[in-house]
């Protein structure tokens, strides 16, 4: 080979990398962990090792493993769950896979061998890799319009049985593929081979619909759960914070008549016991609790309940929030937002051994044409290694399904969504358009 076929040969791993790096970047939509530079490094050797690797032409049992763990190296730019990752690298692989069979069987067709198309000189052979790469290029696109608006929400082990599947259908293809380019023209077992293979092709189609199906059932029903967990709650605060009210009511009218009283004793020039009488209005005045004020209903029924729950687990809670009483963003949506989140940064909190170091601190107001909500919370080091991980663990709701929550909301109102942990603390944005 000379140098020029080398280099050629390079682009076109260099090509399938980059592809896999943008499915990845568009159906993440996340910041990426690394720098430019680092990624642009990722970008350089990677492909380098996937030419070795071909150049050398190792055994398929050696070159499957490898390449997958290089395109899982890649995978690591962005913060994402692992099985995920997984999810995406297998359906990489096998879409690369559906179309080398689908470009193999036109040749077929036209009567060409594909051993013999794989040593066809110069410019043929190129021509023929960029027909396959433009094929599969297109097919990634469609596959990846598809699935970016479905979340990825089914339980653990169905995925790992859907994808396990893959897996297998995966290598048998491969395997079935380098069988079919060592027989004759007009074998028979060339045929047999092929119309396995192409059976494969219809089975993993319909197993990928079934898993996005199941998967947005699934997603419906566990968002439904949800509303209705937000729902009951919701209406449990309104009523306490009614409860509150009248409370607060009673405790001022009750200070109108102490300050009647304290008139009586002034003009009667009981000073003493005005001081005395001062002295227990004023014992009471630490059980009036505290109100926090925003200027919208809704919000102001969530952070005052959830401020009962932070004082009786001795947090220290700091909001800064002015909002206006009517917002084009349903109370649903706006309590769902406020709930999950300080649920979960009250959740970690509590995670934290030293007292002291509890802290949720909140910022809510306009900025522009947006809602800005901000909560902060200091997290343990070891979970700041997962940013994911540690969201959302209760009971009913799944692992990392209030992020899908949260994002969905966001969506709704053409909005952002951004989290991670900065300086020991988890912080979550959210930009709403009103």
């Amino acid at each position: 080979m000379s140098l020029l076929n080398y280099i050629i040969e390079y682009a076109i791993c260099f090509s399938e990398v980059f592809v896999f790096y943008l499915f990845f970047k568009y159906l993440l939509n996340t910041r990426p962990k690394y720098s430019k530079l680092a990624i642009g490094i990722f970008l350089v050797f990677i492909p380098l090792l996937l030419f070795i690797i071909t150049l050398f032409q190792l055994p398929l049992y050696l070159k499957m493993p490898l390449t997958f763990i290089l395109y899982f190296a890649l995978s690591t730019v962005y913060s994402y769950p692992k099985i995920n990752k997984l999810f995406l690298i297998l359906l990489f692989y096998l879409i690369i896979i559906l179309t080398e069979v689908f470009f193999i069987s036109v040749l077929f067709i036209l009567n060409i061998q594909p051993s013999e198309a794989m040593h066809l000189d110069g410019n043929a052979r190129y021509i023929s890799v960029l027909i396959t790469k433009s094929i599969e290029f297109l097919v990634l696109f469609i596959v990846a319009k598809i699935l970016k608006p479905n979340k990825i929400i089914l339980p653990r082990k169905y995925t790992i049985l859907i994808w396990g599947i893959f897996t297998i259908t995966i290598s048998t293809m491969i395997f079935l593929l380098k069988q079919a380019l060592y027989f004759h023209r007009n074998s028979y077992s060339t045929s047999f081979l092929f119309i396995v293979c192409l059976v494969f092709i219809i089975i993993n189609i319909v197993i990928f619909y079934y898993y996005l199906s199941s998967n947005q059932f699934y997603l419906q029903n566990k968002e439904q759960e949800i509303i209705n967990i937000y729902l009951k709650a919701n209406q449990k605060y309104v009523n306490e914070v009614e409860n509150q009210s009248e409370y607060l009511h009673k405790i001022w009218h009750d200070l109108n008549n102490h300050v009647k009283n304290l008139e009586l004793l002034v003009d009667n020039h009981s000073s003493s016991d005005a001081l005395n009488y001062l002295q227990s209005i004023k014992n009471n005045i630490d059980k009036i609790p505290n109100k926090i004020t925003t200027g919208n209903k809704i919000v102001d029924v969530v952070l005052n309940r959830k401020n009962a729950d932070i004082i009786i687990n001795d947090i220290k809670f700091n909001v800064k929030a002015a909002i206006a009483p009517q917002l084009n963003i349903e109370e649903t949506d706006l309590s769902a937002i406020l709930f999950n989140s300080i649920d979960n940064a009250i959740e970690a909190s509590l995670h934290l051994k030293n007292k002291e170091d509890r802290l949720i601190e909140i910022e809510l107001y306009h900025k522009k044409q947006y809602v800005y909500y901000q909560i902060r919370n200091n997290v343990n080091a070891l979970s700041s290694k997962n940013q994911r991980g540690f969201y959302n663990k209760k009971k009913y709701i799944p692992t990392g399904y209030g992020l899908v929550i949260l994002q969905d909301i966001t969506d709704k109102y053409n909005g952002n969504l951004e989290y991670g942990v900065q300086d020991g603390q988890f912080v979550l944005t959210i930009y709403l358009l009103i």
